[in-house]
């Protein structure tokens, strides 16, 4: 069977995407789907659709501009989403096609570099695309109260009630964020958007990592709060006077479970994590995930504050042109600062 791919017009075929998601991609929404490539007012995203030659649509992919900033100057990016193939199509040759599709844009969009998180399904696909892998996205969770794990140990919710709370005040008492003590210089609170502090700390921050994303406040309040829908919650942490932030954290709670989907901080990670655990004890949540690749020394202190390594599933890969000034930097891990937000 052969296969056509076309670049989609974003109005015309929002319908016919939406249905490829239903089956592959549920967690994936009308609203987001028109955020990124219909009315996107942040920057230039493409899509396209795979067909049999009978005209069935059969998969699709999409490619979102990104503003990054490497080794202290500015990089235009791509981040490969959206990858969808019915499954009866799947090792025939149309994911191929859509893939090579994507990493062509890297010249004709003017790219510096295009990079992605395949699932392990997908990784093949996107490695005989062209892409190089750069490791293992790391996946690390909190337990918080003992309860979310006790009830899978003893096999009892009602023996699990009446022992986790003697359990709980056993590790509560030796917890790392209690002994250290809240510094008197800081200030938390949580918000809903992004204010102009936002930028104020992606300016100085910028420059503490190689790889990294831009978090301004156009681009958080478009990334969280423009398809997300006030899903997302915003952890900051500032000066005592809260008009300078020093980290935030972003973030959602689904059934006692918090997950995070973004942190920055400015220096030092370790009072921006301490409070943060501190506060989501408080609103007695289960436990605490995250997924982070990048240094080890941001690994190293997620690990310092209790966090519990997992495996993702998911790998980090990157395209772009051999001769590039980017390339060698890019194949290091050391370099980068993603997580899942900047999966778009």
């Amino acid at each position: 069977m052969d296969y056509s791919i076309k670049q989609t017009a974003p109005v015309k075929d929002e319908s016919t995407v939406l249905s490829l998601w239903k089956g592959n991609l549920p967690d994936c929404s009308a609203e987001r789907y028109r955020a990124i490539y219909s009315d996107n007012t942040y920057g230039l995203s493409w899509a396209w659709l795979a067909s049999t030659d009978k005209g069935e649509v059969i998969g699709t992919t999409g490619l979102c501009r990104r503003k990054f900033v490497v080794n202290g100057g500015t990089a235009s990016a791509g981040v490969a989403i959206d990858f969808a193939v019915l499954k009866e199509h799947r090792g025939f040759g149309p994911a191929l096609k859509l893939q090579r599709q994507v990493t062509t844009c890297l010249k004709e969009g003017g790219l510096d570099f295009i990079y992605a998180y395949p699932n392990q399904q997908a990784w093949s696909v996107i490695k005989r695309a062209g892409y190089k892998s750069i490791g293992m996205m790391t996946r690390w969770v909190k337990v918080l109260r003992s309860h979310y794990k006790l009830k899978d140990v003893l096999k009892s919710e009602t023996i699990s009630r009446i022992v986790s709370p003697i359990v709980d005040i056993v590790v509560t008492k030796t917890l790392r964020e209690r002994l250290r003590g809240r510094p008197k210089d800081v200030r938390t609170e949580v918000n809903n958007a992004f204010d102009e502090r936002f930028d104020v700390l992606w300016e100085k921050v910028q420059k503490q990592f190689s790889i990294i994303g831009e978090r301004s406040t156009a681009f958080l309040n478009w990334r969280y709060g423009r398809f997300l829908k006030g899903s997302c919650r915003i952890f900051c942490l500032s000066d005592s006077s809260g008009e300078n932030l020093q980290g935030y954290i972003v973030y959602s709670i689904r059934d006692r479970l918090c997950h995070i989907d973004d942190l920055l901080f400015l220096n030092s990670i370790d009072t921006l994590l301490a409070e943060f655990i501190a506060t989501m004890r408080r609103e007695k949540v289960f436990a605490i995930s995250l997924s982070y690749f990048g240094s080890s020394a941001v690994s190293g202190k997620i690990e310092e504050w209790g966090f519990v390594r997992r495996e993702s599933g998911r790998s980090i890969m990157t395209f772009a042109d051999d001769g590039s000034q980017y390339a060698p930097a890019l194949l290091n891990k050391e370099n980068w600062h993603l997580l899942d937000g900047d999966d778009i």
